[in-house]
């Protein structure tokens, strides 16, 4: 099946030559159109040298994190095999490791992330209390993304939520 967007993309420009930038945008475009997420899981294995490829792995682990699948979102880490320089990704890889109680290794990703110049005080809250550092709930609700409005009801015992006109479908799907 990528065999045939490649196909496709020389009838689309015949005569242009298109970046590898390009190419690859148009391929993750096409992949997350088809919503065939076990050719998406294949395609993120398979190029080791996957660039710009930040948007198919947050179409995939949304997908299956809206469907309250969180397992099945954590996988796709065991699969990528290059340097992701996404925040939102990061933060979600870190969650996955806490969720199967890889602290230390979640730790050090963090560790790493902070040096790198990364600051979400959310984030931060959420991942000192599933940690274990801090043993006060933080009841803040956060819908900036998919991941936080999940971390705010996963730690958020007397979690209540009222969505609103303006609430990003990805959480009316979640909820």
């Amino acid at each position: 099946e990528i065999l045939n967007i490649a196909l496709l993309t020389n009838s689309y420009f015949p005569k242009k030559n298109i970046s590898k930038e390009q190419f690859l945008k148009l391929q993750s475009d096409w992949l997350i159109k088809q919503q065939n997420f076990d050719l998406i899981e294949t395609y993120i294995e398979k190029n080791k040298n996957l660039e710009n490829g930040e948007n198919l792995i947050k179409y995939y682990l949304n997908y299956y994190l809206s469907r309250a699948d969180l397992s099945k979102a954590c996988n796709i880490f065991e699969k990528i095999n290059f340097n992701i320089n996404d925040d939102y990704i990061s933060k979600f890889n870190i969650y996955c490791l806490i969720n199967l109680n890889k602290n230390e290794e979640a730790q050090l990703h963090f560790d790493l992330l902070k040096e790198q110049g990364f600051e979400d005080n959310f984030f931060e809250k959420k991942f000192i209390y599933l940690i274990g550092y801090d043993e006060n709930e933080n009841n803040e609700i956060s819908e900036k993304s998919l991941l936080d409005f999940h971390l705010s009801h996963t730690i958020n015992q007397d979690f209540e939520f009222e969505p609103k006109k303006n609430t990003p479908k990805l959480i009316w799907k979640y909820l």
